[in-house]
């Protein structure tokens, strides 16, 4: 089946969500890993927020309730999705292709895809395959409240937000000169 890719941040619950809903969206996904959601998390995605709408994606079990009002209290202007099934309470790591897509499509549009930076940008700006690329990337995702990440999930997450080329390169370029 083909993704969707859809120009939002998606936040669940855990690693399964994550992984079933990569198997129908392209989209900057986060997991919250459990409902002790830390303030550097929910800082991350305030952050994110002035950029990307934020979905919140999970179970409607009392954990995803939790996840749900804790986030929402602190960041504005977040969407829920939600599974629905009138025979059962579906998790979002059990539900279908079709019922993943259902709840997506009635928090936001689907837009086209048009990723700005290619592994090759990464290494030509020092983010992926030398040896200070390391702390390179964790420099550049502390500016953009992201979490520490390796070279692919940091080109996932900047091709989802809406940054020049230019842009990252000056902050590589801040970042790599000496102080």
């Amino acid at each position: 089946m083909k993704k969707l890719c859809l120009d939002d941040v998606i936040v669940v619950e855990g690693q399964h969500d994550a992984q079933k809903v990569s198997q129908v969206v392209e989209a900057l996904i986060l997991i919250t890993h459990g409902t002790h959601i830390s303030n550097e998390f929910l800082d991350q995605l305030e952050a994110l927020s002035k950029h990307k709408s934020i979905i919140i994606f999970t179970d409607n079990d009392t954990p995803g309730k939790t996840i749900r009002e804790k986030i929402s209290k602190r960041v504005a202007n977040v969407k829920h999705a939600k599974i629905r099934d009138k025979q059962v309470n579906v998790g979002v790591e059990h539900a279908s292709y079709d019922q993943i897509l259902d709840a997506l499509s009635h928090t936001t549009s689907f837009s086209e895809y048009h990723p700005t930076f290619t592994m090759n940008d990464l290494y030509s700006l020092g983010l992926n395959g030398k040896p200070s690329s390391a702390t390179l990337r964790e420099a550049v995702s502390y500016h953009y409240r992201l979490p520490k990440m390796n070279a692919k999930a940091l080109l996932k997450a900047l091709n989802h937000l809406n940054i020049s080329y230019e842009e990252l390169e000056t902050l590589c370029l801040n970042q790599s000169s000496p102080q």
